[in-house]
């Protein structure tokens, strides 16, 4: 998709004219609505428990300008993940 890991999920669009998005696409769309949904600010601090591969960790904090906090239990996520994240 777009270079990250992520679960096949995205959101679904109802409207034609969108119904063309590309998969990375989508995934996009999704983290933009729940960041959208939450009315994230620069001045929030979202904390994710649970948050798999960190892709909206990352999103909301690029993005969003958002403090993020991401907890996960995954060895593997931490031990691939945090190196990759730390480094950009």
């Amino acid at each position: 998709m777009t270079g990250t890991v992520r679960f096949a999920a995205a959101k679904t669009i109802e409207n034609r004219a969108l119904t063309r998005k590309t998969a990375a696409e989508a995934q996009l769309h999704k983290l933009n609505r729940i960041c959208e949904l939450l009315e994230l600010r620069p001045d929030d601090h979202l904390l994710e428990v649970g948050c798999g591969w960190g892709g909206l960790a990352i999103h909301a904090a690029r993005h969003w300008g958002s403090k993020v906090t991401a907890a996960t239990n995954s060895r593997e996520t931490v031990v691939l993940k945090i190196p990759r994240f730390c480094m950009t």
